[in-house]
């Protein structure tokens, strides 16, 4: 699979030439792979917000508050993609 990696030209060409390895890259950026939006962490391909939600998920939804914190925003945003095509005003929710 090939992935694609914008950098500085010939400091990229060089560095792919001499490590052959994406994460040896300086510079290199890489969508995220849960947003799209572009990151230069290149092991985890997460941008930083997407890391520290995934990350952390899976013990903010082992308290109950947690779940239905989790759950009323969930609801708010179908009811925004209902009523304006999905977006949330997520601040100070």
């Amino acid at each position: 699979m090939a992935i694609e990696v914008r950098a500085s030209g010939a400091i990229a060409a060089e560095a792919l030439a001499q490590h052959g390895e994406l994460a040896d890259l300086p510079g290199a950026v890489v969508p995220c792979d849960t947003c799209g939006q572009p990151t230069t962490m290149l092991g985890t391909r997460r941008c930083d917000p997407c890391w520290e939600v995934e990350k952390r998920l899976r013990d903010y939804l082992k308290s109950r508050n947690g779940r239905v914190r989790a759950l009323d925003l969930m609801a708010k945003i179908h009811a925004s993609e209902l009523l304006d095509g999905g977006k949330l005003d997520t601040e100070g929710a």
